[in-house]
């Protein structure tokens, strides 16, 4: 196991070996000082390329998008798998006949899938799609995230845009960002998770940006914790948590060649979701901050 050596630029972290429950963490980090991870469970490696992890609070499980190798090919051998909270798997592949799922955000009974370069909207109750809605000169979307009042944003990293999908209607909201990925919608701004460093709100008014803090180099998903902290991940291997535009390093797994890509969270016990993408597991940690 190593130990990080090197402070980059606001944020420090310490790391010492620690076992948890049914299995070795991938790796694991334990400091003094708060904030910090504890190791709860992996998934054995049964998912095939996972990309993103939602946890469905209503119904107590979890849901895991599967891209199965190329994020852009358009091959039909993506799917979402289910399991229960504990990373116990109900159905691997419960939603099948898409080709890269990515994004997932829940509205209801309705669970919204990015696909390459359409949006998918599935029946939770009913375990089946509900409409294809194909977006025209799409390059790669990417992630989801939903306001309350049912608009729902997506990232197109290629392109650079955020669009929406609004009563069934395809609508540009924002174009000329670098390579937007990660998206979490609040009531008065819209957080970017980008490949250029930065993790930016854009104001959903004036749609003006302002930079929230440097150093994410390759920023894929972002949550929000109780406390009104932000955990956000770096795709190649890294998790922070971001407090007042502080960045904190909580795992580095970039060393193992394992990455870390859109996160999910059970957000009343503190229990981050890591789907590793090319390791095939989903990994949970409880955030102790």
């Amino acid at each position: 196991m190593t130990i990080l050596s090197s402070i980059i630029l606001f944020y420090s972290c310490k790391k010492n070996k620690e076992e948890k429950k049914i299995n070795q963490p991938l790796v694991e980090i334990k400091n003094e000082k708060t904030p910090n991870l504890e190791f709860l469970w992996e998934t054995d490696s049964v998912f095939k390329t996972p990309e993103s992890a939602l946890f469905d609070n209503a119904r107590n499980v979890i849901y895991v998008s599967n891209v199965n190798l190329n994020p852009r090919k358009k091959d039909g051998n993506g799917f979402i798998s289910k399991l229960d909270k504990n990373g116990n798997i109900i159905e691997l592949e419960w939603i099948k006949d898409m080709s890269s799922p990515k994004g997932l955000g829940l509205y209801g009974n309705t669970l919204y899938v990015t696909d390459v370069d359409e949006v998918i909207s599935i029946n939770v109750e009913t375990n089946s799609i509900i409409k294809r809605y194909p977006f025209t000169d799409a390059g790669m979307l990417n992630d989801i995230s939903i306001d309350r009042d049912g608009t729902v944003f997506i990232t197109d990293m290629d392109t650079g845009e955020i669009l929406t999908l609004k009563d069934q209607t395809i609508s540009l909201w924002k174009s000329n960002i670098v390579k937007p990925n990660g998206i979490f919608v609040e009531e008065n701004r819209i957080l970017i998770a980008s490949a250029d460093s930065k993790f930016t709100e854009y104001d959903k008014t004036s749609k003006e940006a302002k930079v929230i803090c440097n150093g994410i180099s390759r920023g894929d998903g972002i949550e929000i914790m109780n406390s009104g902290s932000y955990l956000v991940s770096n795709w190649k291997g890294e998790l922070f948590l971001v407090k007042n535009g502080t960045l904190t390093l909580l795992l580095s797994t970039k060393e193992k060649n394992i990455e870390t890509a859109d996160i999910g969270i059970i957000k009343e016990e503190n229990i981050v979701l890591i789907p590793t993408f090319f390791n095939n597991k989903l990994v949970a940690y409880k955030v102790n901050e």
